[in-house]
């Protein structure tokens, strides 16, 4: 974990003031000891997070994946910096949609082979890992429901310069967050002896530590023992779920790979959901409602495509009207259509823009849509397209996962964890 404070640099372009953080603190927890870098100990931040780095550089013997929580959004930018300058280094930097998923620091220089086993062995091999990216909640909130020891409380907001001595009073309650003014006065009540900020803040960065490995290490069991999958081997929610069902629900259902040409094709007949936005208003009740387990329930009562594809011209429909897969179309929309229903890409000077038009246009299109919209008075004209196998692949996994979080109180783990994987893997 990082600690960080405020500081201020002239941007050279506008010759104005510019806030950036900088770390003042390091902290870290390998399941037995702790240990904590503190900016005053150092030359200054480079020298701090280096000797932390090199810290677990020396230990990457035996631990090799170090989890950071929330690294993607905000702690990736410290790390990036210092791992760059690294000596003997390389950086392996896995990214999606602008997000940090994994950074990979190895030595750029192989053990070679025929090397005598007393000599010294200087390669190294650590893997950052984003843990938000498996657990994508607040520490707090997920050491609540894993029922491990919770986050510390300390103003993480507290000017580092005026507070960063040791006979303070406990910093005011605006440089808190996260906890309410009563927890705030408890907090201070109970306090003992002065406030030292070194002291409270090594205190806080440790705990959160001490919480994030036992919430890893209990998420990790949890799904060993029901799936017989290590954590550790997958980066993301997305990839662990994506390896439960392969390992324990695939089964003999065959899922084609989908690249190149055919991947880009098939991929511009996706465009997300549908929203409106409404003001009611009525001199009778208005009914609100939501869906329970929307997507899991389309997920295990509908055909998806798999198996076999096989590309056609000309319309399909005519020949086989249950044929399944993805058609490149003529859509006439009906005059009259109040909501138009089918959506599709448009370019504009600020890039493509989703929208769903009345009127005549060409388009891939799921036929199964087009199937929905026929009854709404679409009319189509099968071109070409690809067509699939069918079969409900995702049925199994998406019964158990549901039965679990049935069957599990919201406080419970197995209920977030359910929940999580059911809705983490149909996007992967």
């Amino acid at each position: 974990d990082i600690e960080t404070r405020e500081s201020y640099i002239i941007d050279k372009s506008t010759g104005k003031k510019k806030k950036i953080l900088k770390p003042y603190l390091v902290s870290i927890f390998d399941g037995k000891k702790c240990i904590s870098f503190y900016l005053s100990d150092f030359k200054d931040e480079m020298d701090l997070v280096t000797s932390s780095i090199n810290y677990l550089i020396k230990r990457s013997k035996y631990t090799r994946t170090v989890y950071v929580h929330n690294l993607s959004n905000f702690d990736s930018i410290f790390f990036l910096k210092y791992l760059a300058q690294v000596p003997n280094s390389k950086l392996k930097i896995l990214m999606r949609d602008g997000r940090f998923i994994q950074i990979q620091l190895t030595s750029n220089t192989d053990k070679k082979q025929g090397v005598e086993e007393n000599k010294e062995d200087n390669s190294f091999d650590l893997t950052f890992r984003d843990s938000y990216q498996m657990l994508p909640n607040s520490l707090k909130a997920l050491a609540k429901t894993f029922n491990v020891e919770n986050k510390g409380i300390f103003p993480v907001f507290a000017p580092y310069k005026k507070y960063n001595n040791p006979n303070e009073e406990i910093p005011e309650f605006k440089y808190f967050a996260g906890i309410t003014l009563n927890e705030y006065n408890e907090f201070k009540e109970n306090f003992k002896g002065k406030w030292h900020f070194r002291t409270e803040a090594i205190k806080y960065c440790e705990q959160d530590c001490k919480t994030l490995y036992q919430i890893l290490i209990k998420f990790n069991k949890m799904i060993f023992d029901k799936f017989n999958v290590n954590i550790w081997k997958s980066a993301t929610l997305p990839s662990l779920a994506f390896r439960i069902y392969r390992s324990n629900y695939l089964g003999k259902f065959q899922i084609p790979r989908i690249t190149s040409i055919l991947y880009d094709e098939i991929k511009s007949g996706f465009t997300g959901g549908s929203t409106d936005m409404f003001i009611p208003y009525s001199d009778k009740p208005i009914y609100c409602y939501d869906v329970n387990s929307l997507y899991p329930y389309v997920m295990a009562e509908m055909d998806m495509p798999v198996g076999k594809i096989t590309y056609f011209d000309g319309d399909i429909l005519q020949i086989d009207p249950e044929a399944f897969g993805f058609f490149d179309v003529e859509i006439t929309t009906p005059e009259d259509i109040h909501i138009p229903i089918l959506q599709t890409h448009v370019r504009t000077d600020n890039g493509y823009r989703t929208i769903s038009p009345k009127g005549t246009w060409r388009g891939m299109y799921f036929s199964e849509e087009i199937k929905n919209a026929r009854k709404f008075g679409y009319k189509f004209k099968v071109l070409r397209g690809y067509r699939f196998e069918k079969a409900k692949i995702f049925k199994g996994y998406i019964t158990e996962l549901y039965s679990i979080k049935e069957n599990s109180l919201k406080t419970d783990a197995m209920y977030l964890i359910s929940k999580l994987l059911m809705n983490s893997l149909f996007g992967r």
